[in-house]
């Protein structure tokens, strides 16, 4: 029996590089697989302490006033590690009743706790539990003995697990900051920064969760802030997954790493992990299903940085390190699936913030949960371990040559516009016409974080005092994020009938491209918040869209096709198709079936519902998350569902079910050989290809042979693989070609794999994602980090790195060389300028 996944195995960092018979089951295994992780050039990983069974599986981190670090079991007891020069810490249980901590913080001379404790079934049956309850606490010693003997719990939450109530961290402004996963409830906050009255606000119709895990606790992850009594909690930032942590820069600003649903790959609505800056008043998008928003839509935040396939956990900026520099200023990111640490450098873009990440640490395994600096010595501590799997405590010291003195954190540039931000974001609760007057000049910036806090301060005044300007308003960008603030706030029928006429008023020809899709948005939110138009007012918003679909940019399509199928356009379901056909990813695939679906049988031709059902069946040949395929099942199915007795037997054939079909065959069977290219055959012509290719051609080349189902370009494709966005400023063309024609002659270490031969003949491929003293932990699908294979150290016979990429070789021995030079051509576009 053979379990072989290489179809869909991703990112991988192993640390070993020998093969052997296993003599001593768990001493040989952790031989081959317990080498220290690897850092950047200069630094040094050492372990301090390896956790031993009896005290658990540790998931977070904090660091005391005397330099102790103060860690948690997952699933039980806090304790403390006071470090030792020349020995083993000294590890001592805390005598406290509360544990399970998700987040740690010393602050105002307490530990605070976010305990986080998800009972089983049986102890919910039986009873038993913890016996303390998930939510906030505040931990402090009155009489000085070193011993907490003050346990308050602060406030409760509802949700706990994985997707829970997760850090607390200590803000400049002298109060707490706690962030929690879409599993939570929001905690009843008694202040609001973000607006009241955030719905779904998606004119597509969702498509189901199809893991189970769906959750209606909107708006999803959120993030508040508390006084050190805990008496007011002020909610901050809404519309996140399941971030774990937070971290403040040297500037006052507030990040957050948060998590991808790695299910969702290959489908329109997959966002990938993301660092997010957390503004007042954020709002970031996630819904469940197919629900979520696109990260340019102007009523929500994007990412500083899409960081691709990882599990976010712990971060921590290096203030205090003896590092060099630039390090000193890095934001430092734990990714437990893939074992490893990034440095995240940031960059001023505007008010804003973007930023650019390498990785510094790595290993297998490596299940980061999370890491703080200790001022003490300037060293970087980080913890693995959760779900019950090997723990241990590790510090990342600098050894290298260059100067580690002291330098100023904070980044005088763009500061200016930081402070308007902030003075915008003061408005951010009702005062009344001089918060209008203050914020209405910022609707305008071509500052996209600047217009939403500015539009924010605006939703959180009386409508009164502002509807009618809003109504009046001239300056396009202005008039636009106004009157999709007053579609949002308003309840009064009259105003949203008008605000639909105004918006219908604007040409397209008339506005700057840059506010098109802003005005699509605003124009979804009129019809959503202000119900179905009148025939009055479908005619006028169909003239106004209909002759622009289909456009020239994917995003205005998107949006485009989701307002002209509400509105019954005609010829619109042809268009669309039109548009499915020839979209070059299949993600833009997947939106327009999403959004087709929702149109009934009488508007279809027969031709129309063939040529979708077509899409489904060359669809099998399609790769995507662990719910890729369930997805276009259940979208296929609402097809179905429309369909007269008279279409299914004229449909028989397309409706049989489709079969299992392996894409690289399908391509083949699909092209003839043209020849077995060779890196010589193609160097010359390679060189010129920017000069010699067609990007257009070559955008759809890049679909046609597979690239998109593992790599990500210019925001789209898969993540199993490198993203290839900016491959031609890494590699030169002899790299490159070898690369595509020749994966297997060099592999990095992060896209190996590991071959486990156990005893009974079964060969296992994938990544170690953990090692107990009796168990090896083997992830064999990375688009499913919870997919996990135990095999315990007595049936493993050996382990072995895999010596072939997972990349396929020849495939582009079915494309001519002129198209090859045109995939060459769009992969130096860098997504660029082809839309």
């Amino acid at each position: 029996m053979q379990h072989l996944r290489n179809d869909t195995l991703g990112r991988v960092w192993i640390a070993f590089c020998l093969a052997a018979a296993i003599g001593s089951r768990a001493g040989t295994v952790r031989s081959w697989l317990d080498e220290s992780p690897r850092a950047l050039e200069g630094f040094r990983v050492e372990l301090v302490y390896r956790v031993p069974p009896e005290q658990g599986s540790w998931v977070s981190l904090a660091v005391d006033p005397r330099g102790r670090l103060i860690a948690s079991d997952q699933d039980g007891p806090l304790y403390r590690l006071t470090l030792r020069e020349d020995g083993p810490p000294a590890v001592e249980r805390l005598e406290a009743p509360v544990g399970s901590a998700q987040g740690l913080c010393w602050a105002h001379d307490s530990l605070y706790v976010v305990a986080n404790h998800w009972l089983s079934r049986e102890e919910r049956e039986a009873g038993r539990g913890p016996g303390y309850e998930t939510g906030l606490y505040r931990l402090r010693d009155r009489d000085g003995d070193d011993r907490f003997d003050e346990v308050r719990l602060l406030r409760r939450f509802d949700g706990p697990g994985e997707h829970g109530p997760h850090a607390v961290v200590a803000g400049p402004d002298g109060r707490l900051y706690l962030v929690a996963g879409n599993g939570c409830s929001l905690p009843d906050p008694e202040v609001s920064r973000v607006p009241r009255h955030w719905q779904m606000d998606h004119l597509v119709p969702r498509l189901g969760q199809t893991d189970g895990f769906w959750t209606e606790k909107r708006p999803g992850g959120w993030v508040c802030r508390t006084d050190p009594e805990g008496r007011t909690f002020e909610l901050i930032a809404i519309g996140l997954r399941n971030p774990y942590d937070l971290a403040f820069n040297a500037d006052g600003e507030l990040f957050t790493f948060d998590a991808d649903m790695e299910w969702d790959m290959g489908v329109a609505w997959y966002r990938p992990t993301r660092v997010n800056h957390v503004v007042s008043g954020a709002e970031f998008g996630w819904r469940t299903g197919s629900a979520k928003w696109p990260d340019d839509w102007f009523d929500s935040l994007g990412s500083v940085v899409d960081v691709g396939a990882s599990s976010p956990t712990g971060l921590a900026f290096a203030y205090g390190a003896r590092f060099p520099a630039r390090y000193q200023k890095a934001l430092f990111m734990g990714d437990w699936s893939f074992g490893r640490i990034l440095a995240l450098h940031l960059e001023p873009d505007g008010c804003s913030w973007r930023g650019e990440f390498e990785v510094f640490v790595s290993g297998s395994p490596l299940a980061v949960t999370d890491l703080v600096i200790r001022p003490q010595d300037g060293a970087l501590y980080f913890a693995v371990g959760g779900r019950e799997t090997a723990s241990a405590i590790y510090r990342v010291r600098y050894v290298g040559p260059d100067p580690t003195d002291p330098t100023d954190p904070s980044d005088p540039r763009e500061k200016a516009a930081r402070a308007r931000r902030r003075a915008i974001e003061a408005l951010h609760r009702e005062i009344g016409s001089d918060a209008v007057d203050m914020a209405w000049p910022a609707l305008g910036s071509p500052d996209r974080v600047l217009r939403y806090v500015a539009r924010v301060a605006l939703e959180h005044q009386p409508v009164a005092c502002w509807a009618d300007r809003a109504l009046r308003e001239t300056h396009p960008r202005r008039a636009i994020a106004a009157l999709a603030a007053l579609a949002r706030c308003t309840d009064q029928p009259r105003q949203h009938r008008a605000i639909l006429r105004r918006l219908a008023s604007f040409r397209w020809d008339d506005l700057p491209a840059a506010d098109r899709g802003d005005w699509l948005r605003a124009l979804q939110l009129a019809v959503l918040r202000g119900g179905t138009p009148d025939a009055a007012e479908r005619k006028l918003l169909l003239a106004a869209l209909d002759p622009h679909y289909p456009a020239d940019r994917w995003p205005w399509n998107r949006d485009l096709a989701a307002l002209l199928l509400r509105l019954e356009a005609p010829g619109v379901i042809g268009r669309t198709l039109d548009l499915l056909e020839a979209a070059p990813s299949q993600e833009q695939q997947t939106y327009y079936l999403l959004a087709l679906r929702a149109m009934e049988r009488p508007h279809w031709t027969r031709d129309q519902l063939a040529r979708v059902f077509r899409w489904f069946r060359d669809a099998a040949a399609r790769r995507g998350g662990v719910t890729f395929t369930d997805y276009l099942g259940l979208m296929r199915s609402e097809f179905i569902d429309h369909l007269t007795e008279e279409d299914r037997q004229a449909l028989a054939d397309l409706l049989a079910p489709p079969a299992e079909v392996d894409p690289l065959e399908q391509l083949r069977q699909q092209r003839q050989l043209v020849r077995t290219w060779t890196v010589a055959d193609l160097l010359d012509d390679a060189a010129q290809a920017p000069a010699k290719g067609d990007p257009a051609r070559g955008r759809r080349i890049f679909a046609e042979a597979m690239c998109l189902n593992c790599h990500r370009f210019a925001g789209q494709g898969g993540m199993t693989g490198p993203d290839l966005t900016g491959v031609t400023r890494r590699l030169d063309t002899r790299n490159l070609l070898e690369s595509i024609l020749e994966p297997s002659k060099v592999i990095s270490d992060q896209y190996r794999t590991v071959e486990v031969e156990t005893r009974d003949g079964d060969l296992y491929t994938g990544r170690v994602a953990n090692i107990d003293e009796e168990t090896l932990y083997l992830m064999v699908d990375l688009l499913n980090p919870a997919a996990i294979v135990k095999l315990p150290h007595g049936d493993i016979a050996s382990i072995r790195p895999s010596a072939l990429s997972m990349m396929p070789t020849n495939l582009l021995d079915v494309f001519t060389r002129q198209e090859i030079l045109d995939l060459l051509a769009w992969l130096a576009t860098g997504g660029h300028g082809t839309e």
